[in-house]
């Protein structure tokens, strides 16, 4: 077969390879199953997924498009500056994470070294000037701290307001995401129900039966605190999206009320933030993996 689109051959091929050596290097490594996942789980289903992808894309290369013309999609002269900087923002994400004792560099932790990953690659975009990758930095800061410390404090509702009430906060929490979980993603697949006035009726209903059947269970439950425990790990996970979901919806309507009208650094600020949230969340939280998650001179 003839390669009709350079860019798509060997962009797939890149995939393939990349993802082939991260789920070959990811089997030396405790993989687990889906209920009790090991370190290596991640990487694997990552690799096999980017693997697939990258096939994926090779077979399309060697396919007739219109849109490759007819001379077919040429790879154009290699971009080498914004290479260096993407390549650069890994190795000092690295570095930030792990420290690097032979320069007296100490660890840094998974958030500092985002906030590093994203500057220096942020750099390799032309679009990006440095004075809103400042700002989006001040805006990133507080957002990202503030999800953190109050994600950390859920676990201590049940001490703080006892079985019941946490149990009830917990069927809430679930009934929440069920509601705006259906509600985004119906109308992505049937486009009618799309500010259809009676499907957002529907939806407040099954979320009026999913918390009316949880105050069911819980009034069922012969051992609150056990059923208590079981329900907070989901419930933990839940208050977590709904807490990322709302920071990241009100962060630009409160810097837009103080004036702030740099679109370039909020979008960078909500990018820095989702990447620490679901950094921290899934890797540390998780997975349980021993990743720094600050710098040694504050956690000690």
């Amino acid at each position: 077969m003839k390669i009709k689109s350079q860019k798509d051959f060997f962009s797939g091929l890149m995939f393939l390879v990349v993802g082939a050596v991260f789920a070959i290097g990811a089997t030396k490594y405790n993989v687990g199953n889906a209920a009790r996942m090991g370190p290596g789980y991640f990487p694997l289903l990552l690799g096999i997924l980017l693997a697939v992808l990258g096939a994926g894309i090779v077979f399309y290369s060697m396919v007739h498009n219109p849109a490759h013309g007819v001379d077919g999609d040429k790879v154009g002269s290699w971009a080498w500056k914004p290479i260096m900087f993407v390549l650069g923002a890994n190795v000092l994400f690295g570095m930030a994470l792990g420290g690097l004792p032979s320069i007296g560099l100490p660890v840094l932790g998974l958030v500092v070294g985002i906030f590093v990953l994203v500057a220096v690659g942020g750099l390799a975009d032309k679009s990006n000037p440095p004075k809103a990758m400042f700002r989006g930095f001040f805006i990133a800061i507080p957002i990202t701290a503030l999800g953190l410390v109050v994600a950390k404090q859920f676990p201590k509702l049940q001490a703080l307001l006892g079985d019941l009430p946490f149990l009830v906060v917990c069927v809430l929490l679930t009934a929440l995401v069920l509601y705006g979980f259906l509600s985004f993603l119906l109308p992505l697949i049937f486009t009618k129900l799309a500010g259809n006035p009676t499907f957002k009726k529907v939806m407040l209903g099954v979320a009026v039966l999913a918390f009316a059947y949880g105050l069911y269970n819980i009034s069922m439950s012969t051992d609150l605190k056990a059923f208590a425990t079981g329900l907070g790990f989901l419930a933990e996970m839940e208050f977590k999206i709904v807490l990322a979901i709302a920071l990241i919806v009100l962060t630009p309507k409160i810097v837009h009320n103080f004036g702030f009208k740099d679109e370039n650094a909020i979008q960078l600020a909500l990018l820095i933030s989702t990447m620490c949230f679901l950094s921290v969340w899934a890797f540390i939280d998780g997975l349980r993996l021993q990743i720094p998650m600050w710098p040694t001179f504050i956690t000690g």
